[in-house]
């Protein structure tokens, strides 16, 4: 569902009511979505407003977004889809979440993923010599335990050391040690 019809049917779950009052007529889910202001509210009117039916909403955090987190669920800007939290993948900020779902994230990193890829064969190629015994590297890649990454033990691309594609130059690390060694010379 988008935004809007999750806030809509969020405000009646909580029972707050849509529009502001019989006299003003404001619109609290515009306010919710593009801001209080654009929704003709003043400051004074909103902080009174959401103190009375948001006595629970800590201050520093926005009312769409509190919602979100009282439903376990997220809000992803590029579909406008408003999801569990199971469709987003683990990142930075108030939900530990990416901004993206898992769907839109794939798409927007696709053209980066083949690129990275190419350049990393690409590297590989460059740094592989030709005494190197491409069977046993085939091996040692095809051996790798399940929950391992088959690891440069010198990176083909390090900042002060580049080392070979070459079967002495590979080794078994599990995948959490891997991606933390990143780029750099030993464990």
């Amino acid at each position: 569902m988008d935004i809007k019809t999750f806030i809509e049917k969020s405000l009646i779950e909580l029972g707050v009511p849509l529009i502001s009052s019989k006299r003003y007529k404001k619109d609290v889910v515009a306010a919710i979505i593009h801001g209080y202001r654009v929704a003709g509210w003043s400051p004074a009117g909103w902080r009174k407003f959401t103190k009375k039916y948001f006595p629970d909403k800590p201050d520093n955090v926005l009312i769409r977004t509190w919602l979100l987190m009282q439903f376990d669920t997220n809000w992803c800007p590029r579909c406008d889809e408003v999801l569990p939290l199971s469709n987003f993948n683990k990142g930075t900020g108030l939900f530990e979440k990416h901004t993206y779902c898992k769907t839109c994230q794939r798409e927007k990193e696709r053209p980066f993923d083949s690129a990275k890829g190419a350049r990393r064969r690409a590297d590989k190629l460059n740094r592989t010599p030709k005494w190197a015994n491409l069977e046993k590297i085939k091996k040692i890649y095809y051996d790798c335990p399940k929950g391992y990454h088959v690891d440069h033990i010198i990176p083909l691309k390090g900042v002060k050391v580049s080392g070979l594609h070459v079967e002495n130059n590979l080794q078994y690390l599990t995948a959490e040690d891997n991606i933390r060694k990143g780029n750099t010379f030993g464990v």
